[in-house]
């Protein structure tokens, strides 16, 4: 898998004069990592609900989301520098590349969707198992399971793309500017939009604990997205 990911074919590697591969792979990272961390962020308030201050949770709260932000910039401006540096990639992927990596990419997303659904059986579970802080347990657990699969989403989601070089040189194009409609971008879309909800509800109305199950519904979505999206 790792040479599979990283390209590391000797035939590929020496076509890649551009360091395509390098490059999307890094931002793959950086991204989902990104987005999975805003979610971790919530993982920790939970885990914290009780234990230590609001004052500190939201501190760790915000810090979390400012890193995750900041990553996202830097991402973001780097792969509209690669764009604009180079427009236009040769196709050196084979296609034994493409079959080996579809068959990851379904493995992955299904375990994406399962380790969520495991994460809701797991949380009831806990909500009736008399232990200390099992509140906490239940609701930190939950949302880390959440926070790794939807970065598991975004991540093969934008493998996913990085081997459609095709799609990569039409959006490239000044007569295709709106064709841009990855999997990925929608992903952290849904992921964003469902942190800006979460905190709303909970530092509007105190709902911290009952709004997060809006992560996993997200998370879900972010799984059919991948599915709908993986083949256009």
């Amino acid at each position: 898998m790792d040479s599979l990911i990283k390209g590391d074919v000797t035939e590929a590697a020496k076509e890649d004069s551009t360091g395509y591969n390098r490059h999307m792979n890094r931002y793959s990272i950086m991204v989902s990592s990104a987005v999975a961390l805003i979610i971790f962020s919530v993982a920790i308030i939970a885990s914290l609900d009780g234990i230590v201050s609001e004052a500190v949770t939201s501190i760790i709260l915000f810090v979390l989301i400012g890193i995750a932000v900041y990553i996202l910039i830097i991402a973001g401006i780097s792969h509209q520098y690669y764009r604009r540096r180079y427009p236009d990639i040769d196709n050196f992927y084979t296609e034994e590349q493409h079959a080996n990596f579809n068959r990851i990419f379904a493995i992955a997303i299904a375990s994406g969707v399962s380790l969520i659904v495991f994460s809701l059986c797991l949380n009831i579970w806990l909500e009736y198992t008399v232990i200390p802080y099992s509140e906490q347990i239940s609701g930190g657990v939950f949302l880390l399971c959440t926070a790794v699969a939807v970065g598991i989403f975004t991540f093969f989601g934008m493998q996913k793309d990085k081997y459609d070089i095709g799609k990569y040189n039409q959006e490239n194009r000044p007569e295709a500017p709106g064709k841009k409609h990855l999997a990925s971008k929608l992903c952290g879309v849904i992921m964003l939009l469902a942190t800006a909800l979460f905190l709303f509800l909970g530092l509007s109305f105190d709902m911290f604990r009952s709004a997060a199950v809006i992560y996993p519904v997200a998370g879900i979505f972010c799984g059919i997205v991948c599915l709908l999206l993986s083949d256009k």
